[in-house]
């Protein structure tokens, strides 16, 4: 019965559009990191993936007319020559950018294009301060060392525009007790925006059955005691809550919690439901929806013709009715896209990206939505205010930096330069004016 009424519901259903999307750019990596096989693959050698990643991105613009997330993922995506075509590409359709990588090949040069360049998101790995854990984990000497060599070079080379900064750290054996440390190093690091955790996940590329976690290969990786981890995720939720620069909602932690218990019950069973909000391609042009083939990039039928087909509405019956596909696809979503605590800090999370981009009026648009959603919610406010002041409408500037005093005094010292500079220049137009 409860499978009819499933089925009911979702034949009944319009869909919606994309809400997040990956692009896996290559499997190519100069590490031999424990966690993933990739690695161990044959090497990339596809020599069309700019044509497809421009069919994509076109193809998404064709029916998407707001700022969707777009994940770079690998592999390694430095090791590719088109990333900054494709990081521009992204930008120039109006879309959020977010690369995720190890760090090991940002040099001087690296980390100044990366800066310069209309990115809106850079999620560097470490696993620990301590530089012979990340090492171990990562697979060769010194990748510790490039890391935060890595970090200098581009807070030296950052400028008022360009990608935020993120730190990503997978939950391990050997590393739950440098963890808090690591936040707190985050905190104080005024560069570094967040620090991200991710959970430790079998995938297609690291083979090992239901039991994987369980067998010798992964005894220095998965951790040996739960309970140990749930008061780890404990205290990050309890850090985070007195402001610590943690970037997970509580959701994200609570299904954690219940994942180091039982990882294939967990994951199986997970409350969070991605249904049809993600989709996904990888470098040869492969499209998914939620984890399930959706076709090619280079099929007749274009990307809209395909998300609204009737092979788009079969996969979002199974996935009502079966839910999650174990695919690597679907991993990475298990592992990145979990809703926020609450809309309005998605919403001004996008904004602030758009930010960064040096696109104020959408990133506007973003904060006003948010301040919208919760008249009280200062930082939405301050964030509106800030928009204002770059587009030079210094009395919209000024009225909604007032609302944030009133709202929230202790902030003051975040925007008084910028609001004293938009009370200047309204006194100031006011006195020529007259």
């Amino acid at each position: 019965m409860e499978q009819k009424r499933q089925l009911r519901e979702i034949n009944n259903f319009t869909p919606g559009l994309p809400q997040f999307s990956c692009i896996l750019a290559n499997k190519d990596c100069p590490l031999h990191c424990k966690m993933c096989f990739d690695w161990k693959n044959p090497q990339d050698n596809l020599k069309n993936k700019m044509v497809n990643f421009e069919k994509y991105i076109k193809g998404l613009a064709e029916f998407i007319n707001y700022p969707l997330e777009i994940n770079i993922l690998g592999g390694e995506p430095l090791m590719e020559d088109c990333i900054f075509d494709l990081i521009k590409l992204i930008s120039d359709y109006g879309f959020i950018s977010i690369i995720s990588t190890n760090g090991y090949l940002i040099d001087e040069n690296m980390a100044k294009r990366i800066m310069e360049s209309p990115l809106s998101g850079l999620a560097i790995s470490l696993e620990s301060l301590n530089g012979k854990v990340h090492d171990y984990y990562r697979g060769k000497k010194g990748v510790a060392d490039r890391v935060f060599e890595a970090l200098k070079l581009l807070e030296k080379h950052k400028k008022s525009k360009g990608p935020i900064i993120d730190i990503l750290t997978i939950i391990m054996e050997k590393n739950l007790d440098d963890i808090v440390d690591l936040v707190k190093w985050v905190d104080r690091n005024d560069f570094i925006i967040h620090i991200s955790f991710l959970v430790l996940l079998n995938s297609i590329v690291r083979p090992g059955g239901p039991d994987w976690f369980k067998k010798e290969a992964f005894k220095d990786i998965w951790p040996s005691d739960a309970k140990k981890v749930s008061q780890l995720i404990d205290q990050l939720v309890a850090m985070k809550k007195s402001g610590s620069k943690i970037f997970n909602p509580s959701s994200q932690f609570a299904e954690f919690k219940q994942y180091y218990q039982d990882p294939v019950e967990s994951f199986y069973n997970t409350s969070y439901s991605i249904k049809d909000s993600i989709l996904d391609m990888e470098a040869d042009g492969e499209l998914y929806l939620g984890g399930y083939r959706l076709g090619n990039i280079n099929d007749e039928m274009s990307l809209k013709e395909m998300w609204y087909s009737k092979q788009a509405n079969e996969i979002r019956k199974r996935i009502a009715i079966y839910g999650l596909n174990i695919t690597r696809t679907n991993l990475i979503n298990f592992l990145c896209v979990f809703p926020a605590d609450d809309n309005v800090g998605q919403i001004s999370q996008r904004g602030f990206f758009l930010q960064r981009q040096g696109k104020y009026d959408l990133a506007l648009e973003q904060f006003k939505k948010a301040a919208e959603m919760a008249p009280k919610n200062a930082k939405a406010h301050l964030g509106v205010a800030y928009n204002y002041l770059k587009l030079k409408n210094y009395r919209a500037a000024v009225y909604e930096y007032e609302k944030v005093l009133k709202l929230d005094t202790s902030l003051y010292g975040e925007f008084k330069f910028d609001y004293d500079l938009a009370r200047k220049t309204v006194s100031k137009d006011i006195t020529d004016n007259d």
